[in-house]
């Protein structure tokens, strides 16, 4: 199954300076603090097996080193755990040295140096380990050292910080836990030390259409800068607030509507009259849905407060989580405006 970021995930890493950063997140070795985008060079990832089957992989780069073999970086980019991707990198793998040798890349009559990658975009942790052996049989004596053997690196979400990780984040930035001004900031900052407009301009625009799938309502308009889209989820809170507070007004009235259904019904049939059914479906669906409505309502808007104040660096006490519970909508909506437009803090939340 490939979601629609697949084919932005080939034109990000078809640019040396993010395959420079995977190579590092993938090799974290003195090494590879000495290779520079100069050194890369994109390849044709296409190619014919002997039997005809023809195979195009994601991405491959030769990383040049001085004085030294060449690396061949193999790319696969992945959107759901597969438990057999060992036995296709192997075949990939295979593959492609099979095209370098006969283009004579091999280097003094020696095999070309590999690096298989597998970059997964998934929110499911990776289930499967990471060789072509983890799933074979034991081999009866005399066929341990004949069978074929490959490793392949998963960069996924896991990878702790750094530009890949911000990458990976970005794709799925469809809860409240990922901090999309912190990763769009410093993808930011690496762009402007990369010193490239298409880059730049390329990988902005994959954030924002990303980002405009995750958070539809959102108003992400067009030729946004990294900056632009960083602040408008920070200081703008009010365009992100809406669209949580919209998604809230749907699911209250949808627990609404089949609350008031229930009870309907069930006054309905109490007394017996068709007359009594239809006022109780209709005056349970109002009720229902305006207490749903509310409730929800009420607890995304004492989220945003906690939120709000976390970012000003002024947790809650006790008793101001107490004077929180007990806010009206009304109070909370005020609370908010306050946080985003002068930063100040209620001080009925300061209380001790």
């Amino acid at each position: 199954m490939a979601f629609p970021s697949d084919t932005g995930y080939k034109q990000l890493f078809s640019f040396p300076e993010l395959a420079l950063e995977l190579l590092r997140v993938a090799v974290p070795q003195g090494w590879t603090k000495k290779i520079r985008p100069s050194d890369f060079a994109r390849l044709n990832a296409s190619y014919v097996s002997p039997n005809g089957t023809h195979r195009d992989d994601d991405v491959v780069w030769c990383v040049h080193r001085f004085r030294r073999p060449s690396i061949y970086m193999l790319i696969e980019f992945q959107s759901i755990p597969d438990k057999w991707m060992a036995t296709r990198m192997q075949g990939y793998a295979a593959l492609l040295s099979d095209d370098l040798i006969k283009a004579r890349r091999a280097t003094h009559g020696k095999e070309p140096l590999l690096l298989p990658i597998v970059v997964y975009s998934g929110r499911e942790t990776w289930p499967y380990r990471k060789s072509l052996g983890a799933f074979r049989p034991q081999a009866p004596p005399g066929l341990e050292s004949l069978q074929p053997e490959l490793n392949y690196v998963l960069i996924d979400r896991s990878i702790g910080t750094g530009v890949i990780r911000a990458v990976l984040e970005i794709d799925r930035a469809d809860d409240e836990a990922t901090d999309i001004p912190a990763l769009t900031r410093m993808l930011s900052v690496w762009l402007e030390r990369q010193h490239n407009d298409l880059l730049s301009r390329t990988l902005t625009a994959w954030v924002q259409m990303r980002l405009s799938a995750q958070f539809p309502d959102a108003d992400l308009g067009r030729e946004l800068t990294m900056e632009k889209i960083a602040m408008m989820f920070e200081h703008d809170f009010r365009n992100y607030t809406e669209v949580l507070e919209y998604r809230t007004l749907l699911r209250g009235r949808r627990e609404g509507r089949e609350e008031g259904l229930r009870e309907g019904l069930q006054e309905g049939r109490q007394e017996g009259r068709q007359e009594g059914r239809q006022e109780g479906l209709q005056e349970g669906w109002q009720e229902g849905q305006q207490e749903g409505a509310k409730n929800a309502l009420l607890a995304e808007r004492r989220n945003t407060v906690m939120l709000l104040l976390e970012h000003a660096g002024k947790p809650l006490s006790q008793a101001g989580a107490q004077v929180l519970e007990q806010a009206t909508p009304e109070q909370l909506l005020n609370w908010i405006h306050d946080l985003i437009d002068s930063a100040s803090v209620p001080p009925e939340l300061l209380r001790r």
